[in-house]
């Protein structure tokens, strides 16, 4: 009859065993899908920075302390260039689009 109870507790933690197996798999799953949505994230927020940084750098010389309302050319430009697609873009592809050189101090995000 001992064999029989041992049997029994080996099967329930067997049983355990497999549902505690596949429960791992479905959350390193989701780490891995969230890890990955994570790292896009990650990028987007970066290229943000940068756009935010070359833009900063553009405008800076055009804005006066004295008219704060005068929208400098180079800011009238880059926002037209940003008009002409919904989804945003790149710092690098802002200034292909304006005729600048993409230097690193435009499209690298600062430190």
């Amino acid at each position: 009859m001992n064999g029989m109870h041992l049997e029994t507790i080996l099967g329930l933690i067997t049983d355990r065993e497999v549902a505690a197996t596949h429960r791992a798999g479905q959350l390193h799953a989701q780490i891995s899908a969230l890890t990955d949505e994570l790292t896009l994230l990650d990028g987007e927020l970066a290229d943000l920075a940068t756009t935010r940084s070359t833009l900063q750098t553009f405008a800076a010389d055009e804005f006066t302390a004295d008219d704060p309302t005068v929208t400098s050319s180079a800011y009238q430009q880059i926002l037209g260039v940003l008009r002409t697609t919904p989804d945003g873009m790149r710092a690098k592809d802002i200034c292909r689009a304006l005729n600048i050189e993409p230097l690193p101090k435009h499209v690298e995000g600062a430190p």
